[in-house]
């Protein structure tokens, strides 16, 4: 999760064991994009035999925690308790990386899109679960992804949005006819537009 710019691990647990646990450390492999723990330490209330307990823990990106060649997505954890280790992988959304300063201006995000090289990423969605604008803006609104202007056109539907990703400014365009979608978007990295774009749209399948 995302809170106030800074990026937590949720995480839930079940003492299935008879002692009680209340130490818990934290390790986590390099990883596609370098989130890595802020402490090893995991602050978790005591959980009783049979109990069920939790922890919200603060994540970091490091450079140096990066490694491209893994899975993305995906992030490989190691806890430790008094009965063990318990290895698990965690799924990490590309939209939890959207910062909070990704907000742009009409004005502002036509001249970055002309500025911008011409490639664009795409994506088409036969069908999506929210395609009424205003619920559109306000799911994206809940990560980060800021609503620019519309025009309807044809019968369709233009929305613009904005934001950044891991700190580089992504611009996007989604065509709304019914339930159909079609999105572009722009960025100095196609890649990096890329994933963001497919990101977007997975919120609104």
């Amino acid at each position: 999760s995302r809170k106030n710019g800074d990026i937590y691990l949720e995480m839930r647990f079940q003492n299935s064991s008879s002692v009680i646990l209340d130490q818990f450390a934290i390790k986590v492999n390099k990883n596609f994009v370098g989130l890595s723990p802020a402490s090893a330490r995991v602050q978790v209330s005591p959980i009783s035999p049979g109990g069920i307990g939790g922890a919200s823990h603060k994540m970091l990106l490091k450079p140096e925690a990066a490694n491209k060649d893994m899975a993305e997505g995906v992030i490989q954890i190691a806890l430790k308790t008094k009965v063990g280790v318990l290895y698990f992988a965690a799924n990490l959304g590309y939209e939890t990386l959207f910062g909070e300063d990704g907000q742009l201006n009409q004005s502002g995000y036509l001249s970055m899109w002309k500025n911008l090289p011409a490639q664009e990423a795409e994506v088409k969605l036969p069908a999506i679960s929210i395609s009424d604008p205003e619920g559109i803006k306000a799911t994206l609104r809940s990560t980060n992804v800021f609503f620019v202007a519309s025009r309807p056109s044809n019968g369709n539907t233009h929305l613009y949005f904005s934001l950044k990703f891991n700190g580089s400014p992504v611009l996007i365009e989604l065509t709304v006819n019914g339930v159909k979608m079609v999105g572009a978007a722009k960025s100095q990295d196609l890649a990096l537009a890329q994933k963001a774009l497919n990101a977007v749209s997975n919120m609104l399948r």
